[in-house]
């Protein structure tokens, strides 16, 4: 393979100027630049596209999308697919190509989120911990950056794009509907604690029970966001007399059905189940329908890139962009008026 190296030699020119001819970072005379060009071509040498991006004198049209550390829920959790497809759409759409990480450790990720360190003009973040270095460690230099969900905080005084959904209003209107339709103690089983979608919801919950003394609640986290997990924590909580219970997912609502079915009572009436997120997975199906609050991904999606670019082309302010779920209320919860 021809390196810049072989092309100094054979033009007899500076491994540094020929570099130049390449990178742009220099300037370099019309002459010797020819000369540099009609060798590489000779020697059919391509430049190294990362080498001259990194350089960060360059753009490469790429968005990198950090998907969540898998060590906190295990996997590749069911929403992205919908994401990432929505993501490199909109992309396209604005000359970008889409680039994924997964799985990195958070040393890993606040590398590659310093300028000149990945072949990316951008970054797209998802799911951020309440103790995420990828944020903490870099807040001093970040290339520009959106956060898809709440990262308040997270940035040690400095304030970046940021698109989520009313976490906390969703679950305290959730919680008042329950408790309208009678329900006297009420359980969560919301996903892991380092999360901020975590921390959100316990806000909602926490806020909606402390209104009325009759009204008792229970919050269990689920380090993996798990059936077995569900099954567990609903078996407990079902002993007790709980007659309502919020799911951070689809998988964890599983459990808990299989719960509830063991323990001979009936969803619907016996007790309420809601999934605060919605599972498209074909290993999940609820009889009783599940009742569930769904988020536009394609949305999200759309607006994570308009908040890129424009920070991208115009340097703009930080902006926090908050969408609604949509409430699918079916027979788990029972009849609503």
């Amino acid at each position: 393979m021809t390196t810049i190296n072989d092309i100094a030699k054979a033009t007899g020119i500076a491994k540094s100027t020929v570099s130049n001819v390449f990178s742009g970072k220099k300037f370099v005379s019309a002459k010797i630049r020819e000369k540099v060009l009609a060798a590489a071509e000779k020697m059919e040498y391509t430049p190294n596209f990362y080498a001259r991006v990194l350089s960060h004198k360059n753009e490469s049209n790429i968005l990198g999308l950090f998907l969540e550390n898998n060590e906190a829920d295990g996997g590749f959790q069911p929403y992205y697919d919908t994401l990432i497809r929505s993501l490199t759409i909109e992309s396209a759409k604005h000359g970008f190509s889409l680039l994924i990480y997964f799985g990195l450790s958070n040393q890993d990720m606040a590398c590659d989120l310093k300028p000149g360190r990945s072949p990316i003009d951008a970054a797209i973040l998802v799911s951020p911990s309440m103790e995420d270095e990828r944020l903490s460690k870099i807040s001093s230099s970040l290339i520009p950056f959106v956060v898809i969900g709440n990262a308040k905080g997270l940035f040690g005084g400095k304030e970046g794009n940021s698109i989520d959904t009313d976490n906390v209003g969703l679950v305290r209107r959730i919680v008042f509907e329950m408790k309208r339709q009678g329900c006297k103690k009420i359980a969560m089983i919301n996903s892991n604690q380092t999360l901020t979608i975590t921390s959100d919801r316990d806000k909602g919950f926490n806020e909606a029970i402390s209104q009325d003394p009759k009204t008792k609640g229970d919050i269990f986290y689920s380090a993996h966001s798990t059936k077995e997990d569900g099954y567990y924590y609903a078996s407990k909580t079902l002993k007790n007399g709980t007659d309502a219970i919020l799911c951070a997912n689809g998988f964890i609502a599983s459990g808990v059905y299989e719960a509830i079915g063991d323990l001979n009572l009936k969803i619907g009436t016996d007790v309420k189940v809601f999934s605060l997120g919605y599972s498209h997975s074909n290993d999940l199906s609820f009889s009783p329908s599940l009742s569930f609050a769904a988020q536009d991904y394609e949305e999200f999606a759309k607006q994570a890139v308009n908040l890129i670019v424009d920070d991208i082309a115009n340097k703009s302010a930080p902006k926090s962009v908050i969408i609604s779920s949509k409430i699918h209320y079916n027979d788990s919860f029972g009849e609503q008026k």
